[in-house]
């Protein structure tokens, strides 16, 4: 299903919800219903990322529910300033609906993630070449993320899991390579264990 909005004479394309939509602004705000006199619950700034959830008509325009980045509760972005961070071919492939939906479950970024309910046993935070870095471990998996830096959103980098633990869909981590070829197709290239979508 296609689904296209347009909003002060720009098209935004979300092919299916949820998907990640990315910011086209700073200072953006995110607010508690789709009014700009609705009180602001977060921001966001030009190229972070947030899980899109739908799309709603109201008075002075489109906005998108967005994943409530602080927790619990209904979150909207103006449309104007969000747009699709896949690219649409991708947006309806196995491979985007595959990390949608591991960003939903692990928390796209560090706050979402400790504002989930299944806290981790440990989080460190670290630097690495000046970039800092939160490691949310929970036992037998572990979740990797950027952290938020003054206005800058942090974002899920990536996530260890022990074989078989954790699925999503017909997909578990740690299952054999021809059966994640089957199920997401063939990537767009490849290089020793990394795997690229477009």
């Amino acid at each position: 299903m296609m689904i296209v909005s347009c909003s002060w004479g720009e098209t935004r394309i979300f092919v299916e919800y949820p998907t990640l939509g990315e910011c086209t602004g700073d200072n953006v705000r995110i607010r508690s219903n789709p009014n700009t006199n609705a009180e602001v619950i977060g921001k966001l700034n030009e190229y972070d990322k947030i899980i899109v959830l739908g799309k709603v008509e109201a008075k002075g325009g489109v906005w998108y529910e967005v994943d409530n980045p602080t927790g619990e509760g209904e979150a909207y972005v103006f449309g104007k300033y969000l747009m699709p961070a896949y690219r649409q071919k991708f947006q309806r492939s196995q491979a985007a609906k595959l990390l949608t939906d591991i960003r939903l479950t692990y928390g796209p970024t560090p706050e979402k993630m400790l504002a989930l309910s299944d806290k981790p046993n440990k989080l460190t935070r670290k630097s690495r070449d000046d970039i800092p870095f939160v490691i949310a471990d929970w036992g037998d998996y572990r979740a990797f993320y950027l952290d938020t830096v003054d206005e800058r959103m942090g974002y899920l980098k990536s996530i260890e899991v022990e074989r078989g633990r954790k699925s999503f869909g017909n997909i578990h981590i740690g299952d054999t390579t021809s059966k994640l070829l089957r199920e997401l197709g063939e990537p767009q290239s490849q290089s020793n264990d990394l795997w690229e979508y477009e």
